[in-house]
């Protein structure tokens, strides 16, 4: 049954590559304890008993790390159990394995991916979950990168795959689902969105899905918000909002403001709209909470790679769910995942269909938007203006190669190879203003502005214009 409260529009927000404790682990009140008194100690080498140990530490600044943790799922296995496996249930989990991980396979100061952000350096992520709701025992579907986590957001599956693999995917969406019960959605996109992933999204009932991220601006002050909206930040150049490392994460900071600021323009959307900020896997960093088991997305699901048999959550991220109709300071400790978000879909919306086994058995959340009366917005803290000097003034991801192309993060470069993929797969041979659409290149960039030309010319091809 839908729970109380005129929730008609949820809107989902899903950042990049953080842990909860290295987000919001210095958090004290409403039972939150602060990381930092709760310390589990980081060998440096887990098979020396005189090993170096590090523990979990308040940042002076953001950042603070040499090179991108590793996360792929034998690197979070490692970091989740100490030891180099094989691992298969009944896990052996201590959290202990973070600093090793890191120091030996980025050849970096172990101790950096125990470094936690103060809410003075989160001004805004603190801020609301002050305000709201926090969940404290949020974790990504599974323990491994951002690919497989995304595809659990939107299908509680991720093909029985552990691995970032760029292709196509026809798994039943949460958003055709919601096309079914008669609810309207949207994607809004800073440029090239990981969802895209999904091509029987692309004009789904005949409707075209994918938006500029501008155009949720104007949705919410304008009260044309769907049901459910989708946002993916920016995930390239020196405006990335996706808090990627080794991005500023000021820059997210100022997305979620601007998020945040346009459902409370208007009375209607602000009074009947539940926000979700979440990330879609801990990308490296150390957190203090231990996975708990999981229901596979189906029976015999099985990754071919690892024989990963899809029966653990990831470890924990963030996640802060705002809305006129929670209660103030809330702490939500219930175990929640992705799959979380469909579950909750279902409870507000009243419809019956799931996804997956997964996302049968998933947790909602929908009851924390249960006050009868909306309460008004509140003053938000204006967000770091400046990337602190030693972010440097240009972010697109790791920096310049030795041949002169700009270096991509894995992930930015399955997103360019996931839009070849889609300009091939959709040719544009229409004019676009006039203008006859390029050929589609190979993905490589000897210029930060060749690049920001291809990501142009997908935005032209691809999302609506505003």
């Amino acid at each position: 049954m839908p729970v109380p409260g005129p929730i008609e529009h949820v809107v989902v927000l899903m950042l990049e590559n953080r842990s909860f404790d290295h987000m919001l682990g210095l958090l004290d009140y409403g039972g939150l304890v602060p990381v930092t008194e709760e310390p589990i100690p980081n060998p440096i080498n887990p098979s020396d008993p005189t090993s170096e140990v590090a523990l979990a530490f308040a940042l002076d600044e953001e950042g603070g790390l040499d090179a991108d943790p590793k996360h792929g799922y034998p690197d979070v296995m490692r970091q989740l159990s100490a030891n180099a496996g094989p691992w298969q249930a009944p896990y052996e989990l201590t959290n202990s394995g973070f600093a090793w991980n890191y120091q030996e396979r980025r050849q970096a100061p172990g101790k950096q991916v125990l470094g936690c952000h103060t809410p003075e350096l989160l001004p805004v992520l603190s801020t609301l979950a002050r305000e709201y709701a926090v969940c404290s025992r949020w974790h990504c579907s599974v323990p491994s990168e951002t690919w497989p986590n995304r595809l659990f957001a939107h299908a509680a599956t991720s093909d029985d795959l552990v691995e970032n693999e760029i292709r196509f995917y026809d798994n039943r969406t949460i958003f055709e689902v919601l096309s079914s019960a008669g609810r309207s959605w949207q994607i809004y996109a800073g440029d090239i969105p990981q969802v895209a992933a999904y091509p029987e999204l692309h004009f789904h009932d005949g409707g075209f899905r994918f938006s500029r991220l501008g155009s949720f601006f104007e949705h919410a002050r304008d009260g044309r918000l769907p049901n459910y909206s989708f946002i993916e930040p920016r995930h390239f150049g020196s405006a990335v909002s996706s808090q990627h490392p080794l991005a500023s994460v000021s820059l997210g900071e100022r997305l979620l403001r601007e998020v945040y600021m346009a459902l409370a323009s208007n009375a209607k959307i602000w009074s009947t709209s539940l926000l979700v900020i979440t990330y879609d896997e801990h990308g490296g960093f150390f957190d203090r909470v231990s996975p708990t088991a999981a229901v596979p997305p189906r029976v015999g699901a099985r990754d071919p790679t690892y024989g990963f048999a899809f029966d653990l959550l990831g470890p924990r991220v963030p996640a802060v769910v705002v809305s006129s109709r929670i209660e103030p300071g809330t702490v939500h400790d219930e175990v929640l995942d992705h799959t979380s978000i469909a579950a909750t879909l279902r409870e507000l919306f009243d419809f019956d269909a799931t996804l997956t086994d997964r996302d049968s058995a998933a947790t909602s959340f929908a009851r924390l938007a249960s006050r009868p009366q909306p309460l008004p917005p509140v003053d938000l803290p204006t967000a770091p203006e400046t990337i602190p000097a030693a972010q440097g003034p240009e972010i697109w991801a790791e920096g310049v190669a030795p041949d002169g192309t700009i270096e991509l993060n894995e992930f930015q470069q399955g997103l360019v190879e996931l839009a070849v993929q889609i300009d091939r797969e959709r040719p544009s041979p229409e004019l676009i203003d006039g203008v006859e659409s390029p050929p589609v290149p190979e993905p490589e960039f000897r210029s930060e502005t060749e690049l920001g030309e291809f990501i142009e010319a997908f935005r032209r091809r691809h999302l609506d214009q505003i």
